[in-house]
């Protein structure tokens, strides 16, 4: 789980730091992220989608550009480990790309994206540095050796293009993997991170080859990263980017072979509990499938009470807010199970008090970290202080971002119980709220017939 995330450089921020450490140093098990339109929410996502995305620029060479349906299974997994396609419209295949568009416009300093981390109850740092020609001069990983914390490797390239690469003398079993790997480095480093080197190389090997090649901590690190972390991101293809490569979720549509019968029949109760105790008038939840050879076509349907009589629903036919209460659930279930889970916009087409009550009900049960930005002011008064975070803009353009109790304890103010955060918030007390001015859109309008009857 995340502790800290540091940027400079990075799309809207200059140089922020978002701190997620609570009491005894432990890291949030949840944060919600607030702020008025433009202030960096979706960007401060994105810097977690950008770690993600980095591992499989070498894996993803093959499948990029190619159709979603040829990148789906018959669940929620897609092919290989696939990220978040998000703001780049397609799997991301090329990290200079990456960088170019994460790069703040205009800057003549390198952008830096430090992710400060908490494992197996040791912290660990990832640090990736990149200059203005968009590529990668910087990577390092501090993490657990043995019984103590340091660099596990670091790798770094010179004002005349040289690489250096050092690892600790306990990273590599053997002097034939670690040339595998510093020939790898020397092939594709610059273009590639060596986390995306070895997951090209994991997609290849054996697993237990690996585990006996490879330092033991280090492939902790990237596991966490690659399987037990998601990202969604505001602009992504509905696809869903899913941890653990699960077999337990199916998409509302698809197929998959008779011999998963049951997986789809335990999905299908899941849902049936979900979302019945969600919606007054869904009475129950079901698949219905038709069999065609080995394979199982399927289509989720909901049965629910309009006008005095139950009907079959296709869940095609659903409202937006429900669909992305359907996209959201595997992911609720995936940080109960100890999952790191990020969304941008939670809140998008779903009522307020059906979402604050969502994840009221769930965080109880989180037993991962669970990171989404919102507007849903409601969900102030159902979480801690400590869980609220806002996103202020000072006269310079330059942000901050911290939770409502570092805040007090910056001002030297008491926080107090009966405080309505809600409230406060929404008058302005603690920054991060739009600054209204009226808009007269009747003189817009005439200013804008002004300038048409001029050119005529």
């Amino acid at each position: 789980m995340f502790t800290k995330l540091r940027l400079k450089n990075f799309k809207s921020f200059r140089d922020i730091e978002f701190n997620l450490l609570v009491n005894s140093n432990k890291p949030a098990p949840i944060a919600v992220i607030y702020g008025e339109n433009g202030s960096g929410k979706s960007n401060l996502i994105s810097a977690f989608s950008f770690l993600k995305n980095s591992l499989n620029t070498i894996s993803f060479s093959g499948i990029a550009g190619k159709p979603i349906e040829e990148r789906k299974n018959s669940n929620y997994q897609l092919l290989v480990a696939e990220s978040s396609v998000n703001n780049y419209g397609k799997p991301p295949d090329n990290l200079s790309l990456m960088a170019r568009k994460a790069m703040m416009i205009d800057t003549e300093d390198n952008m830096v994206l430090e992710f400060q981390f908490y494992l197996h109850d040791k912290p660990g740092v990832y640090e990736m540095e990149f200059d203005t020609n968009n590529r990668i001069v910087k990577e390092r990983l501090q993490f657990l050796i043995k019984d103590r914390v340091g660099a596990l490797y670091e790798i770094e390239q010179s004002a005349d293009g040289s690489v250096t690469a050092n690892f600790s003398s306990a990273f590599f079993a053997n002097s034939d993997v670690r040339k595998v790997f510093l020939d790898g480095i020397e092939q594709y480093w610059g273009k590639h991170t060596f986390l995306a080197i070895y997951t090209n190389e994991a997609l290849q090997k054996n697993t237990a080859y690996l585990s006996k090649s490879i330092n033991n901590n280090f492939i902790v690190f990237h596991h966490h990263i690659s399987s037990k972390m998601a990202v969604w991101c505001t602009g992504s293809e509905n696809m869903f980017e899913f941890l653990s490569r699960s077999s337990e979720y199916f998409w509302p549509d698809g197929h998959v072979n008779k011999k998963d019968l049951h997986r789809l029949k335990a999905h299908e109760t899941a849902l049936n509990t979900f979302f019945t105790r969600l919606y007054s008038d869904v009475k129950s939840v079901h698949y219905e499938y038709q069999e065609k050879g080995d394979v199982l076509q399927y289509e989720l349907y909901f049965m629910k009470m309009i006008g005095d009589k139950i009907r079959r629903i296709p869940f095609s036919e659903e409202s937006t807010g429900t669909k992305k209460i359907l996209e959201i659930f595997p992911l609720l279930l995936e940080c109960v199970k100890g999952g790191t889970i990020l969304i941008d916009e939670i809140d998008t087409g779903v009522h307020d008090m059906l979402m604050a009550f969502l994840v009221e009900d769930a965080v109880e049960s989180f037993k991962g970290q669970f990171i989404v930005t919102t507007h849903n002011t409601i969900l102030m008064e159902k979480l801690p202080p400590e869980a609220v975070f806002i996103i202020d803009i000072d006269s310079k353009g330059d942000k901050r971002i911290e939770s409502i109790r570092d805040m007090y304890r910056g001002s030297g103010k008491k926080l107090q119980k009966n405080h309505n955060h809600q409230t406060r918030y929404e008058s302005g007390f603690y920054g991060g709220a739009p600054f209204l001015q009226s808009v007269d859109l009747q003189d817009i309008a005439d200013d804008l017939s002004s300038g048409e009857i001029a050119r005529q």
